[in-house]
């Protein structure tokens, strides 16, 4: 019991990295060093997940060697290295017992998220002077460091609410529905493209396959309904929040697909062209913080940074995880109905975050390696045949 509690702070504290090494490390380092050496074994259909890991890994740390910052770089890959072992930790945890563990861990995450925009919204307020700590260029940021990394934390938490609604009955509703409310909030304030769009996305992807797999008329009346309404809602809300909050500027300027940073040679999108022919003349990568040095920029791009940081078996390696863990979830969706409430979600929220990666760097969010880490404890448990014992 002790165990499975310090998992959950694990997974709770995730929302507090304003620096690090961040709570989540701490407490990381501990449990699951503890955990392994108590027995928590590697399950076979973890293997492949451990294996390109490794590779990702292991072609970043070769990329060291030619970084131009060699103690940036080893500090930049040794998280990464540790943010991928909780990854394969959260994958051994939840296999050995999926429904009964990814319960807590959802509800840590959602309370770790009513934290963090908490955080967000009082200091966007300003209040007790807060705005300074809890905002960035006059965007919420809560917990986090960065806007655009406070935003899709909260989309995880915002689309597992919203399948809690659209799957269970009302009086489970209480919960669920203050994750959307306050979650949603901060999404709002974070005025991250990226967030509003993961969030659009992975909602939309979950009310359509919960609808597509539901068999029963008057359960997919339900989910058209709920749609309808919940839409209506957040458009009025957000009609509202414009002058309440004094946000109208600040969101017509955020809502512009295009900004001024991304268009031109050395725009973000520009850059990324830059970055892709870099890579074809440096096999082994430009190192960490490389490309920064020769651009001046980040190549925010998770793709392009596999390519540059950890070369081109680093690059080979993470596009196969990313197609392979789409296609292994979306197996479990079709052919697990144990695990099918669990497998929607997390396809939902991994394909979209790896959509927002392909301009936003998503290679060292915790959140991203726990996603990658029940992701694959989902898939074990249905390789291993554990989905209905524990359902």
């Amino acid at each position: 019991m002790v165990g499975h509690a310090i998992v959950w702070l694990m997974v709770f504290s995730s929302f507090f990295v304003l620096f690090e090494p961040a709570p989540y490390e701490l407490i990381g380092v501990g449990v699951i060093g503890a955990a392994f050496l108590l027995g928590l074994a590697i399950p076979r259909a973890v293997l492949p997940l451990l294996g390109l890991l490794t590779l990702y890994v292991l072609g970043g740390f070769i990329g060291v060697l030619i970084a131009p910052d060699l103690s940036a770089a080893r500090f930049q890959i040794s998280v990464t290295a540790f943010l991928a072992i909780t990854s394969v930790f959260f994958a051994c945890y939840v296999a050995v017992d999926p429904v009964r563990r990814m319960r807590p861990l959802i509800v840590a995450w959602q309370l770790g998220a009513i934290m963090a925009a908490v955080l967000g919204v009082i200091g966007y307020l300003n209040i007790a002077g807060t705005f300074e700590l809890f905002t960035l260029f006059g965007r919420a940021r809560g917990s986090f460091q960065d806007p655009n990394v406070f935003g899709p934390f909260l989309t995880g938490a915002v689309v597992f609410a919203i399948y809690a609604i659209l799957s269970q009955p009302v009086q489970r509703w209480t919960l669920p529905l203050v994750v959307i409310v306050i979650g949603g909030l901060g999404i709002l304030l974070s005025f991250s493209r990226g967030a509003w769009g993961y969030t659009a996305y992975a909602a939309g992807v979950v009310t359509v396959l919960h609808y597509a797999l539901t068999t029963n008329p008057a359960e997919r009346l339900r989910v058209l309904f709920l749609s309808a309404f919940s839409v209506s809602v957040l458009g009025i809300g957000v009609v509202a929040a414009l002058p309440f909050l004094d946000i109208g500027d600040m969101f017509a300027a955020r809502a512009q697909l295009m900004q001024s940073y991304d268009g031109g040679e050395f725009g973000r999108f520009g850059l990324h062209g830059l970055g892709f022919q870099l890579s074809l003349h440096h096999p082994l990568g430009v190192g960490s913080l490389g490309f920064r040095e020769i651009y001046g920029f980040d190549p925010h791009n998770v793709y392009l940074n596999a390519l540059l940081v950890h070369g081109w078996a680093g690059f080979s390696a993470f596009t196969t995880l990313v197609l392979l863990t789409a296609w292994f979830l979306l197996r479990v969706i079709l052919k697990d109905p144990p695990l099918r409430p669990l497998a929607v979600p997390l396809f939902a929220l991994f394909t979209g975050m790896m959509l927002v990666g392909t301009f936003i760097d998503i290679d060292r969010w915790r959140h991203f390696f726990m996603l990658l880490g029940f992701s694959w404890g989902i898939i074990a448990a249905s390789v291993h045949g554990r989905s209905r014992a524990s359902a």
